[in-house]
C-alpha cells in the first residue's frame, strides 16, 4: 500500500470542514478544530516528522476565512488540493438534532475523491454505518484540550513518513478493490494500459523476463520528476542522474517473445540487465480533467504576470497525486494477477533513488 505522501510538495494543507447555518457562517466549533490543530502541529514530536519529510510550511483552513464569492467553489478548490481533512459529523444544533446534509455530501465527496479523513463528532452523534471506523473521533465536547488529546495520536500517525496507515480507505475503495471512484478514470486507465502492455509481459511466470535471463533481470519504474514536462525533458534529467553516478542506460530491441504473447515487440532501457523505465504513456495525464480544472480556475489570471508559487504548489500537489494513483493501480493489477506476477522483480524509485537501486542489485 502506498501512502499518500503529503510533504511531496514540501507544504501540509489540512481542512476542517463541518455544519453550516443558513447565513454560511461555519459553526464555533470548526475554528476551534483548526486552532487545536495548529497547536498540536507545533508541538515537538510533530515537529520532528515534519522536519523529517522537509514540509517548509503547514496550512490549516476553514471555511469561514476563506473570501470566495462562491463559498462552495471555495470549499471544493480546498479540498481539491488537501493532504488531510477533518470532517465535523456532528449536527448543527447538537447531538440528537438532524445531521447537516451539505456535511454529508462533501463526505462523499471526498471518500469519491480517495482524500484522508479523519472524522469527529459530540459523544451521543449517531453518524452512518458507512463512516464508523476506527478512525471516527468521538469528543466529550469542542474544548481545544479535549480536541488536541483525541486527535494527537491520529495527527501524529499520519505525519509519521514511517506510517502507512491509510487514512483515504473508505467503504467505496474497499468494494473496488482499494481505489477510490476517481481512481476509475484517467490514471487508472493510463496505467492499466502501461501494466498491461509492458508491467505484465514483463513480468509474469513465462513472461519476457523469464525468457530472456541472460539480457534482462528486473524491472524499476521511474516516477516522472514532474509530469507537467515533455517525457523528453525527463529522459534527459534521468539519463544526468545516471551519468553523474557511472551508469550508461542501454537499448535492448532483441527481447524474445514468449509463445502466446501476441502483442508484438518489445524494447527495453537497462543497465547491466536492470530494466529502467520511465512510463511514456502516463505523461498525458497533464491534461486529466483535474488538471485541467486547476488551470482553467487560476491559470488563465496568471498567465499575463507568471504563474504564482500558490498555483505551481497545487499543480505539483495534484500531479504527485495522480501518480500516486498510477502506482497504486500498477500495484492492484500485480495483485490481482496473484501467484502469476513475479512481484520480487519489480521496483518503484523516484530518478534520485535509481543509482542506489542499482548499487544494490549489481554488487
Amino acid at each position: 500500500m502506498i501512502r499518500n505522501s503529503y510533504f511531496e510538495d514540501g507544504r501540509l494543507d489540512i481542512v476542517v470542514l463541518g455544519p453550516m447555518n443558513n447565513e454560511n457562517e461555519q459553526n464555533s466549533t470548526t475554528l476551534t478544530i483548526k486552532r487545536a490543530m495548529e497547536a498540536l502541529l507545533l508541538e515537538e514530536e510533530a515537529k520532528k516528522f515534519l522536519t523529517e519529510t522537509r514540509t517548509k510550511a503547514t496550512h490549516v483552513h476553514i471555511p469561514e476565512h476563506w473570501r470566495d464569492n462562491e463559498i462552495i467553489k471555495g470549499i471544493l478548490t480546498r479540498v481539491d488540493i488537501a493532504d488531510l481533512v477533518i470532517v465535523n459529523l456532528t449536527p448543527k444544533h447538537g447531538p440528537g438534532h438532524p445531521h447537516s446534509p451539505n456535511v454529508f455530501y462533501e463526505l462523499g465527496l471526498l471518500h469519491a475523491l480517495g482524500l484522508p479523513i479523519i472524522s469527529v463528532s459530540q459523544a451521543g452523534t449517531d453518524p452512518p454505518f458507512y463512516i464508523v471506523t476506527d478512525r471516527a473521533i468521538t469528543l466529550k465536547d469542542f474544548s481545544e484540550e479535549e480536541i488536541k488529546n483525541k486527535l494527537r495520536p491520529s495527527l501524529l500517525t499520519f505525519l509519521d513518513p514511517a506510517d502507512f496507515t491509510d487514512f483515504s480507505d473508505n467503504r467505496i475503495s474497499q468494494f473496488y478493490g482499494g481505489l477510490p471512484i476517481i481512481d476509475i478514470s484517467a490514471a487508472v486507465g493510463l496505467a492499466t494500459g502501461y501494466y498491461y502492455n509492458f508491467v505484465g509481459r514483463l513480468l509474469t511466470n513465462g513472461g519476457i523476463i523469464s525468457h530472456n535471463k541472460e539480457k534482462v533481470k528486473r524491472l524499476v519504474i521511474v516516477r516522472p520528476h514532474n509530469i507537467m514536462n515533455s517525457y523528453d525533458e525527463e529522459k534527459d534529467r534521468l539519463l544526468d542522474i545516471l551519468n553523474r553516478e557511472g551508469y550508461t542506460l542501454q537499448e535492448e530491441r532483441g527481447l524474445a517473445i514468449p509463445p502466446g504473447d501476441d502483442k508484438g515487440g518489445i524494447w527495453v532501457y537497462h543497465v547491466n540487465g536492470i530494466i529502467i523505465d520511465l512510463p511514456r504513456t502516463i505523461y498525458p495525464l497533464k491534461i486529466s480533467p483535474r488538471l485541467l480544472s486547476l488551470q482553467e480556475r487560476s491559470g488563465r489570471r496568471s498567465m499575463a504576470t507568471g504563474f504564482s508559487d500558490e498555483y505551481k504548489n497545487h499543480v505539483h500537489q495534484l500531479s504527485e497525486r495522480l501518480l500516486d494513483r498510477v502506482q497504486n493501480a500498477i500495484r492492484y493489477h500485480a495483485r490481482k494477477d496473484g501467484e502469476r506476477f513475479r512481484h520480487n522483480l519489480l521496483d518503484f524509485a523516484k530518478m534520485e533513488e535509481v543509482p542506489g537501486l542499482l548499487r544494490k542489485y549489481l554488487t
